[in-house]
């Protein structure tokens, strides 16, 4: 009998279409990685893509909380 892997998708995350003060478009949510850590992450699009070139269509920011103070292993709430 010839075993076959049945591919599926998982739903990491979710973005929702934001506008910024200036009428920018882009999309804001969250991504949650396998071992349980998520992330919010800002979706703009690259207004330095030109037409034949190889730069993305669009950016993933995500806040760089690398220097606020940790408590119980735990990331401190963010100002933002």
């Amino acid at each position: 009998m010839n075993a076959t892997k049945q591919r599926r998708n998982l739903n990491i995350g979710a973005l929702w279409l934001s506008e910024t003060r200036e009428g920018v478009e882009y999309f804001s949510g969250h991504i949650t990685t396998p071992d349980g850590q998520t992330y919010d992450v800002s979706v703009f699009k690259n207004k330095f893509k030109g037409v034949d070139d190889q730069k993305p269509h669009f950016i993933v920011w995500t806040p760089d909380l690398s220097d606020l103070p940790e408590v119980d292993n735990e990331p401190a709430l963010h100002p933002f």
